[in-house]
């Protein structure tokens, strides 16, 4: 998890609070549900150690549901009632691009470790980060594997119904 020295410090004292916005219920509530467990147990080994510069790290957790609305409404809570300087997550690359919006407003760094569109970088946000690789690298990279080294002429693609799958599905098609 990234925090920046520059929100940390704007922050003051006390622990230091990092929004994080996941999917915990709806179709992809396994991946959030995993996320929040990896970025608490991330936590606990950090404070642990003392947290950062000092200060413990607590996590405010919100359920997007992967659903840009709710994602929206989870940021602006975390931002306005929690006051949270820094927000990682949304999954869904539809509930991060929203979520984007609102980091920009408010001039608060949002790192994704998920959401894989390509063009969530190319949007220009200055408080955007991501951690992913991109829909486009993941496929051009797995379909060179399936063609050139397993030698494979045909290949059969299951995926979910969201915008992830829908994604997958329309690069899979063009291979």
């Amino acid at each position: 998890m990234l925090v920046s020295c520059a929100a940390v410090a704007a922050e003051g004292s006390g622990p230091v609070r990092i929004g994080v916005i996941q999917p915990l219920t709806g179709s992809v509530a396994y991946n959030g549900q995993a996320y929040v467990k990896g970025a608490k147990l991330a936590v606990a080994q950090r404070n642990a150690q003392g947290g950062i510069n000092g200060r413990q790290v607590q996590l405010q957790i919100e359920d997007g549901q992967c659903q840009p609305a709710n994602s929206v409404n989870a940021a602006e809570k975390l931002i306005q009632r929690n006051k949270v300087p820094v927000l990682a997550g949304a999954f869904c690359s539809s509930a991060t691009a929203a979520v984007m919006a609102v980091a920009e407003k408010y001039k608060i760094p949002l790192l994704s470790g998920v959401s894989s569109k390509a063009d969530l970088t190319e949007k220009g946000m200055k408080y955007f980060f991501r951690s992913a690789e991109t829909d486009r690298l993941m496929a051009r990279t797995f379909s060179k594997i399936l063609a050139d080294d397993l030698k494979l002429k045909t290949v059969a693609y299951i995926g979910v119904n969201d915008d992830w799958g829908a994604v997958e599905w329309r690069i899979s098609k063009r291979i």
